[in-house]
């Protein structure tokens, strides 16, 4: 969460020489409007994520993880992504016989949210963008992972 909110800052030197969170925050802004489009309801407010003021919504999300699936240089940042049930975060994620390796994604959670985005590989080969945000829920987390790792399931199919 520190290198995030530093490379949110270094960002804001870089592009507009203000080294500030809300310069950051501008060119963040300005980039997810030409991958994504409208931003209606789209607000961040810090580099890390924590903020409860933060909102994007799953179709944003997918959005723009569809739109750097296009890219040239898309192989190297899916390889920086957590793999199902291999390492990271998504160790014990997915880690059936079918769905193993085939998860390459961020994880996200707080109390009552879970949150999972990023690419599912299908038995074909492609890799599909999804975004999953579950908030204000009231189960165990651990039930809220059984139902999206079904959904990783189908969607390996």
């Amino acid at each position: 969460n520190l290198t995030a909110e530093c490379l949110l800052r270094t960002l804001g030197a870089e592009k507009k020489n203000d080294g500030s969170t809300q310069a950051g925050l501008d060119v963040v802004l300005e980039f997810l409007k030409t991958r994504v489009g409208k931003v209606n309801g789209l607000k961040q407010v810090d580099g890390s994520g924590l903020s409860k003021y933060n909102l994007i919504n799953a179709s944003q999300l997918a959005t723009y993880l569809f739109s750097i699936s296009k890219e040239s240089w898309s192989k190297c940042f899916i390889n920086t992504l957590p793999t199902s049930g291999t390492n990271g975060t998504l160790e014990r994620f997915c880690d059936g016989a079918n769905t193993t390796g085939r998860v390459f994604a961020k994880s996200g959670s707080m109390e009552r949210i879970k949150c999972y985005a990023g690419y599912v590989k299908d038995k074909q080969g492609n890799l599909n963008p999804f975004a999953i945000l579950v908030n204000n829920h009231d189960v165990p987390n651990r039930e809220i992972v059984k139902l999206i790792e079904g959904l990783m399931e189908l969607c390996v199919e």
